[in-house]
């Protein structure tokens, strides 16, 4: 594969956020997605009763994302809320997401919890972005 500058760009967004890092033009979709879906994975931290030893989380993180320097703090809160009913990490607001785009956003994690979502990014426009968020709520099947 080869993709080069048509690489999606909801990739590169994906990538930057969940790894911290941009990803090859040249990665197998596949392997791109399988990457992702670990670096995603979200695992809360469980809870021990008094006297037992606490149980590993499993794979995956435990926290939630720090704040971005675009998000507001009451956004931050339900970002952080929002992250308690999912099985991804929620990526912060970007500089290009509106607020209300933002929320919708969570709304959408919080209907379906074990998608992988992208924040809006430059080459979409907010209708796109709001139809691929009504098609991610309505996806019952839980998976990418």
């Amino acid at each position: 594969y080869n993709y080069g500058d048509d690489t999606p760009a909801a990739w590169d967004v994906l990538a930057r956020g969940a790894l911290g890092r941009p990803i090859s033009t040249r990665i197998s979709p596949v392997l791109f997605l399988e990457e992702l879906n670990e670096a995603l994975l979200f695992a809360p931290p469980v809870k021990a009763r008094l006297g037992q030893r606490p149980k590993p989380a499993g794979p995956g993180k435990t926290k939630a994302l720090a704040a971005s320097s675009v998000e507001r703090p009451e956004e931050t809160e339900r970002r952080r809320a929002a992250q308690n009913d999912c099985r991804r990490l929620i990526l912060p607001r970007t500089a290009d997401e509106a607020s209300d785009v933002f929320l919708r956003r969570l709304d959408a994690h919080q209907n379906a919890p074990e998608a992988l979502v992208a924040p809006l990014s430059k080459p979409e426009d907010t209708k796109s972005f709001l139809r691929r968020m009504v098609a991610v709520k309505k996806n019952e099947a839980a998976g990418l």
